[in-house]
C-alpha cells in the first residue's frame, strides 16, 4: 500500500511567529522549527512543506491571498493525498469558507489549522494541531475544507473563532463537529458528513475556480441601537452586496423610517442584501417577528444559519461567478457546500 503524502502550505500566522521588539511577527524556515520540536519517536504521515514567499499575518488577509491558495492547491492537487494549510486564527474561518466555495468537485481533504500560542513559546498548541491535521489530511478521506483545532474537526464554512485566548478557539455554532482526533486515530461523525459526501463524490476531477474577486464588492453592517440610515448607505457605497448583522432571529429597527428608506435605496440599486444574526447560535428566521418580516418586501435574503464568514465569502464567490443578481439571491438560500444546516 502506497504511503499517503500530504502537502503542508505554511502561510504564516501565530503558529510560526517569533517575538520581536514590536510583538510577535511571522518567521521563515518553519520546517526547521517543526523538526526542532518534534519528539524523536513521533510517527507522522509523509509530508512536504511549502512556505509562501510572502508570509501573512492573518489580520492582513486579502481576496488575492484566497486566489493564491486556491491556485497552489490546483497546481498540486493530483500529486498529494491531502493538504494542510497553516494559517493565522483571526481570519482562518473566512479563508476556509472561501476555499470551500472555490474548490468544486473536491475529493480530498483540505485542512486548515494554526495555533493560539507560537510553536517557539512554552505551552504552544501548534505542534499538536499540526500533527492532528496531518493525520486528518492523510487518512480521513473527508472530501471538503475543514478546520482542525484542539482535536476538533469542523466544517470550514460552518465554524467561527470564539475565543482570542483559549486553545479551544473554534466552534461550529449551528452544526455538529465532523469528528475528533485522539490518540487512537481520527473518529468521524459519518451521519454529519453524508449530505456533503453525496454532493461532492461525483467521480469528476477537481474544478478550481479562480474568478476575479473585488475587495470592495461585499460590505458588512452590524446593527446597534440608534444606527443611522446614512451609515448603512455609506458602508454600501461601493458594494454590490451587503451582509447585515441584525438582532436575534433577524430583527430590524423597523420603526426608524430613515433606516428602512436606506434599505429601499439599496434595493433600487439592485444591491444584494443578506440578513444574518448577531447571535452565535440559532441563525435567522426572518418572518418570525414583524420587525424582521418587514425586510421581506425589501428583497433582503434570509441568511438562515450561515456564519458571518460563510455569508461574506459566499457572496464574494457568487458575485464573481454569476451575472444576474436574482440568481445570486436564489443561490444564497441554497446549500452549496454544507454552509447551511437547515
Amino acid at each position: 500500500m502506497t504511503e499517503q503524502h500530504v502537502l503542508v502550505i505554511y502561510c504564516g500566522g501565530t503558529i510560526g511567529m517569533t517575538p520581536s521588539a514590536d510583538g510577535f511577527v511571522p518567521a521563515r524556515n518553519f520546517a526547521d522549527a517543526v523538526q526542532q520540536h518534534l519528539p524523536a519517536d513521533q510517527t507522522l504521515p509523509q509530508y512536504t512543506l511549502l512556505e509562501l514567499d510572502e508570509l501573512i499575518d492573518s489580520a492582513n488577509i486579502r481576496c488575492d491571498h484566497w486566489l493564491q491558495l486556491a491556485g497552489i492547491l490546483q497546481q498540486n492537487w493530483h500529486d498529494y493525498d491531502g493538504f494542510v494549510i497553516l494559517h493565522g486564527t483571526d481570519t482562518m474561518a473566512y479563508s476556509a469558507s472561501m476555499l470551500s466555495f472555490l474548490l468544486t468537485q473536491q475529493d480530498k481533504p483540505v485542512v486548515f489549522t494554526g495555533a493560539q500560542i507560537p510553536l517557539s513559546q512554552p505551552g504552544s498548541d501548534g505542534l499538536n494541531n499540526l500533527i492532528n491535521s496531518l493525520h486528518v489530511a492523510a487518512y480521513s478521506a473527508l472530501p471538503e475544507v475543514v478546520v482542525c483545532f484542539n482535536h476538533r474537526i469542523l466544517r470550514g464554512n460552518g465554524c467561527t473563532k470564539v475565543s482570542s485566548t483559549q486553545l479551544d478557539a473554534f466552534q461550529s455554532p449551528n452544526g455538529r463537529e465532523l469528528g475528533r482526533v485522539h490518540s487512537g486515530g481520527t473518529e468521524l461523525n459519518r451521519e454529519r458528513n453524508t449530505t456533503l459526501n453525496a454532493q461532492t463524490r461525483t467521480g469528476l476531477p477537481l474544478q478550481c475556480q479562480l474568478p476575479t474577486l473585488r475587495p470592495e464588492a461585499v460590505a458588512i453592517v452590524r446593527f446597534y441601537p440608534g444606527i443611522q440610515g446614512s451609515v448603512i448607505e455609506m458602508m454600501a457605497a461601493n458594494a454590490q452586496a451587503v451582509v447585515l448583522q441584525t438582532y436575534g432571529l433577524g430583527n430590524f429597527p423597523d420603526a426608524d423610517s430613515k433606516v428602512v428608506q436606506a434599505l429601499q435605496r439599496l434595493q433600487q440599486q439592485d444591491i444584494v442584501v443578506v440578513n444574518t444574526s448577531q447571535c452565535l447560535n440559532g441563525g435567522v428566521q426572518q418572518s418570525t417577528y414583524a420587525s424582521g418580516a418587514v425586510l421581506n418586501p425589501l428583497g433582503v435574503v434570509d441568511g438562515q444559519d450561515m456564519t458571518l464568514e460563510a455569508a461574506f465569502t459566499k457572496l464574494h464567490y457568487l458575485l464573481a461567478t454569476e451575472s444576474r443578481t436574482d440568481n445570486i439571491r436564489e443561490k444564497m438560500q441554497q446549500d452549496l457546500r454544507g454552509e447551511l444546516t437547515r
